[in-house]
């Protein structure tokens, strides 16, 4: 069963059509880049794929469940994680309290050895993990969102252009932990992009047809 499938999906977006009956599966243990022309939708798919918006024909299942028939707000604590190009962290805190805090929203206990464990795993040492994320680069400010979805335990990671603040060397790095995300904790990593070396180190890259309205594998 795939993890997570998107089943004759259409959404339109105040009168322009964006899907029509759009179908791609995921699964677990693998890297997707969705890439596409600016405009064309691919943010807006991956929040269906994340419970933030509503699909207006088909479906979106996790295990083969309808998530619009689940708990939402289970199905965004438990199920999935988003990371943003913005990282979305508290620039007051530090990078452990803020993967503390998400692991609290998440409904997990907000294990202190987990969420160190977490950045550590990432490159983050202890000297960098207890400053405040405001003093944090950029790079390392993705870091700590990815330690954060690693640590909240999710088996989806959706990650909305993920690299678009770094510089070459730093989306590298960035690249290489979604890798391992995917491939050593088995995760289901669904990456929208512009980035060529994303969609080029994934192991599965699709392209929003704006023709079709719908995914295509890239060539």
């Amino acid at each position: 069963m795939y993890i997570l499938s998107a089943q004759n999906v259409s959404f339109a977006y105040d009168k322009r059509e964006l899907f029509k009956g759009c179908s791609i599966n995921f699964q677990k243990g693998h890297f997707y880049a969705l890439v596409g022309e600016s405009g064309s939708g691919k943010t807006t798919f991956l929040a269906l794929l994340g419970g933030l918006e509503k699909a207006q024909k088909g479906a979106i299942l996790y295990k083969g469940q309808d998530i619009a028939k689940m708990n939402e707000g289970k199905y965004l604590r438990e199920c999935v994680t988003f990371i943003f190009q913005e990282y979305n962290l508290i620039p007051y805190m530090s990078a452990l309290d803020n993967v503390l805090l998400a692991m609290s929203i998440h409904g997990l206990k907000a294990d202190k050895l987990k969420a160190i464990n977490s950045l550590m795993e990432v490159g983050l040492d202890n000297r960098t993990y207890a400053q405040k994320v405001k003093t944090l680069s950029g790079g390392e400010r993705q870091r700590v969102a990815i330690a954060r979805a690693l640590a909240c335990d999710s088996e989806v990671i959706l990650a909305d252009e993920p690299t678009g603040n770094l510089d070459e060397n730093t989306s590298e790095t960035i690249i290489k932990l979604f890798q391992k995300l995917a491939h050593v904790h088995q995760k289901c990593v669904i990456v929208v992009t512009h980035s060529q070396n994303v969609s080029a180190n994934a192991d599965i890259a699709v392209f929003l047809d704006q023709s079709l309205k719908r995914f295509v594998l890239a060539s």
